[in-house]
């Protein structure tokens, strides 16, 4: 594989009424070089046990999950999982439907330890049911059944929860119209509290586009927010509190306008679409960068190359890869150092070997 220069990056630092973060320093990173990150063109699988592939999942650096979709008569299972040596089909997974152990949209989000069993399962939230769920995926290999165990009720509010540490959760929810993130136990009281957003920002209103692509670094106890509607990652410290923001395009200024196109139909087709998808190691986070329009997405046109950009957990632009694929998802095999890179449209998986990068 050929060796890739690291891109030079400007950073120009600034606060205030420039971010839509209250009271952080933002900054804003553009890299001068851009280099090509050409797919793996010898990895050819079709994972021919998919229906319709709409998110893609490493889990322990040992097994591939693809999210399928479920249809009515047909497909009621979730997951379809894949041995990474191989690429060997394991058998399908989580079970759509009301029932003990069912889902109705599962999120999976990193690995959850049970203290009393001791064992890691890997960690489900369902936004429907308003539930996070361990699944033993190993276990439910070897036994050939679905072995799953629920750990969390959380209130209607919530909008996204993930393992931290320490059978901690992090969450999202709205409150008196402000977007928080919080800390919570298995008994859903929250124990500590982060306020990010302007309060001039509605986020009954607005949403969409403050809507994130989540990573935690658990080491670290940090979280990257990477943001859908404006083109910034947002590093909150859950330690201090402290937040760090970093930009790639100066549309971060005008976040106001940014967010208001949420709710004028006018401005809404011409609304972009930034960091869409995410994934991170204990080094890095690893963003899918799109900069599309609403309008574009909606009728499949004037679509361009994707960006792949590499950050590390300080917030410093390490890598910024241009791609030809039109991906949507990410996954990360740190073990083989493998990206893979979801075509959502032509139900493609791709390939991109980082070994000489990462």
């Amino acid at each position: 594989m050929k060796k890739y220069l690291c891109c030079i990056i400007i950073v120009i630092s600034a606060c205030g009424t420039d971010n839509i973060v209250e009271n952080a320093r933002i900054e804003y990173v553009k890299s001068r070089q851009t280099v090509m990150l050409e797919r793996d063109s010898s990895f050819t699988h079709d994972f021919s046990q998919v229906l319709s592939c709409v998110d893609v999942i490493t889990v322990a650096d040992s097994v591939l999950l693809l999210y399928d979709r479920i249809v009515q008569d047909g497909n009621t299972r979730f997951y379809k999982a894949y041995s990474l040596e191989d690429y060997s089909f394991l058998g399908e997974y989580v079970s759509y439907g009301r029932g003990p152990g069912e889902f109705l949209s599962p999120d999976m989000s990193g690995e959850y330890r049970s203290e009393e069993e001791n064992r890691v399962f890997a960690y489900i939230f369902d936004i429907m049911l308003c539930q996070s769920y361990g699944f033993d995926l190993y276990e439910s290999i070897a036994e050939r059944q679905i072995i799953v165990k629920k750990i969390s009720d959380w209130p209607s509010n919530i909008l996204y929860a993930a393992p931290y540490r320490d059978s901690l959760h992090f969450i999202m929810d709205i409150e008196k119209d402000r977007l928080l993130c919080h800390l919570a136990n298995s008994r859903s009281v929250k124990l500590q509290s982060y306020n990010l957003y302007n309060e001039d920002v509605s986020a009954e209103r607005s949403l969409s586009q403050l809507s994130n692509c989540v990573n935690i670094n658990h080491e670290k106890g940090i979280v990257a927010l990477a943001m859908i509607g404006i083109p910034q990652i947002n590093f909150l410290n859950l330690r201090d509190g402290r937040i760090h923001s970093v930009a790639v395009d100066r549309q971060y200024r005008n976040w106001r306008k940014l967010i208001s196109a949420a709710y004028n139909m006018k401005l809404l087709l011409d609304s972009k679409e930034y960091y869409t998808n995410t994934v991170s190691t204990s080094e890095y986070v690893i963003a899918l960068y799109t900069d599309i329009t609403i309008g574009d997405i909606i009728n499949r046109t004037g679509w361009h190359s994707p960006h792949i950009h590499i950050f590390n957990w300080d917030g410093k632009l390490m890598y910024d890869f241009a791609i030809s694929e039109n991906i949507t998802k990410l996954a990360y095999d740190k073990s083989r150092k493998m990206l893979y890179g979801l075509d959502v449209n032509e139900s493609q998986i791709y390939r991109y070997d980082l070994a000489d990068i990462l």
